[in-house]
């Protein structure tokens, strides 16, 4: 039987930031994970042991071990890692030196690592301290400025906060549009101007924005590739599904490389949201079950809550309860990064589970908790 030493306990929640590294719920009390089970040759070693809330412990360790594996568990162990380290260099940096603290704040690793674990209002505080302190005595300083702003828009759209930040990348967009040698980071704002417009409903100015990001990229870029899966999802929600679905097949004509692997999970997604609109369930169900794979490997936290809410639809289409029930309850360990949007399509699943197995619905969650 493992006996866990309590300095190694304590050390070891000490260097994940005394936080859950699946769920970021801060910890009252937390179990100490084997990645290698203790009974198949794991050590009570540091690198094969990571803090778990006692909630995820007994989903993700122990009721989906098939899916959450050893390897799983180490890129997860990995990244988390190396996210408390990014935030700790971006915090010590604030005040000392903030053009240092932005150029690590804007790494495309940097952003990867938040948005895979959902750390989208903590970063977000973080980059509003950055601008109080940020000089703008330059051209160049107004710039990383305006970049920091349009930063601060794409976490608030995780956030429900995206009316607050819409005059700020406004103006950032301008900023930006002031010199050529910009116009790679002109693109981006704007393709997140694109994304708070349409979140606040003013698709004229969401449209408007996707058109010039669309005039002003190169085929086949970062920015493009994105801009794609945007303007799928812009397709979808105005009900345009054959013009999305062509334009998701022609993501074979791009050269996508394993770094792409979120991108094209994204694109998926959009395929099985029309898929489920056309009435094309089991498709759907197909569909999801692909995102959902590659949503896992990754530990991309918003993808696993948001195919979760979709698998449990298409289950529950399908009358297929078991199932769903599983898919609400792994979606609902991810409150953390759920929208409000989110938390009331949770909602409507348990009411209709509850209305499908009345209190039969305790029993399959008890079952699936044992």
């Amino acid at each position: 039987m493992s006996r866990i030493g309590e300095q190694t306990r304590i050390k070891v929640a000490k260097r994940f930031g005394y936080q859950c590294p699946l769920c970021n719920t801060p910890f009252l009390s937390y179990d100490v994970h084997h990645m290698k089970y203790f009974s198949m040759g794991g050590l009570d070693d540091e690198e094969n042991l990571i803090p778990l809330c006692p909630s995820c412990h007994r989903i993700y360790g122990h009721k989906l071990r098939t899916t959450f594996d050893f390897k799983t568990f180490q890129l997860i162990r990995t990244d988390r890692l190396s996210l408390v380290s990014v935030e700790t260099k971006i915090r010590s940096n604030i005040t000392r030196n903030p053009k240092h603290a932005a150029r690590i704040l804007l790494l495309d690793d940097t952003r990867a690592l938040i948005l895979k674990f959902g750390r989208y209002h903590r970063f977000l505080v973080m980059s509003e301290h950055l601008i109080a302190e940020f000089p703008t005595a330059t051209a160049k300083d107004r710039a990383l400025k305006a970049r920091i702003s349009i930063f601060c828009g794409e976490m608030a759209l995780y956030c429900d906060k995206e009316r607050d930040f819409i005059p700020y990348v406004k103006e950032a967009v301008t900023v930006l549009g002031k010199a050529a040698e910009l116009s790679l980071y002109l693109s981006e704002a704007q393709l997140i101007a694109a994304r708070l417009a349409g979140r606040a409903n003013d698709h004229r100015d969401e449209q408007e924005f996707m058109d010039e990001v669309a005039s002003g990229v190169p085929f086949g870029s970062k920015i493009y590739k994105e801009w794609l899966f945007r303007q799928i999802a812009y397709l979808k929600k105005t009900h345009q599904f054959e013009k999305a679905l062509n334009m998701a097949n022609s993501i074979h004509e791009l050269s996508l490389d394993k770094r792409d692997r979120v991108l094209r999970s994204n694109i998926l997604s959009e395929v099985g949201r029309i898929q489920l609109y056309l009435g094309e369930v089991t498709k759907a169900r197909d569909t999801f079950k692909m995102v959902m794979e590659t949503s896992v490997e990754e530990f991309h936290r918003r993808g696993i809550l948001l195919t979760s809410i979709f698998l449990a639809r298409t289950n529950i289409a399908l009358k297929k309860y078991n199932d769903a029930v599983a898919d609400y309850l792994l979606a609902s360990q991810c409150l953390d990064v759920a929208s409000s949007n989110d938390k009331h399509a949770l909602e409507e699943i348990k009411y209709i589970l509850e209305g499908s197995l009345g209190e039969n619905i305790k029993i399959h969650l008890k079952s699936y908790l044992q």
